[in-house]
């Protein structure tokens, strides 16, 4: 490991160390840009118009588009369960909002995250 990268690591620590409060990442329902970002993260770097949203079930998905329908009901979106066989997705929007799409999101993939296995 290099020198600047311990340089890194111990600063993160200190700030993280020095917080009064570290609050966990925690997906606001139906908040397409928080902080201003589309939410998620990119799919790939070939496609950062597709978004990757992780969560813990599909009923959490499902609570996310009714919201996401609630707070913007001028968005034309279609959300389905039909998804890649094979991944860990659970469902997929498709955005169909020009204003939504010009900020950088095209489709929303929710991806079930996956809890390692108790021995």
């Amino acid at each position: 490991m290099s020198w600047y990268n311990c340089v890194i690591i111990v600063s993160l620590m200190c700030g993280l160390l020095s917080c009064s409060e570290v609050r966990p990442y925690r997906l606001e329902p139906g908040e397409l840009f928080p902080d201003g970002k589309p939410v998620g993260q990119p799919y790939s770097s070939r496609h950062r118009d597709i978004r990757m949203v992780r969560v813990s079930s599909m009923q959490e998905a499902d609570s996310f588009y009714t919201a996401m329908r609630s707070r913007h009901p001028e968005c034309c979106a279609d959300y389905t369960h039909e998804v890649p066989g094979g991944t860990y997705e659970v469902g997929i929007i498709y955005i169909r909002d020009s204003a939504v799409i010009a900020g950088g999101i095209r489709e929303i993939h929710f991806v079930e995250t996956v809890k390692p296995k108790e021995h």
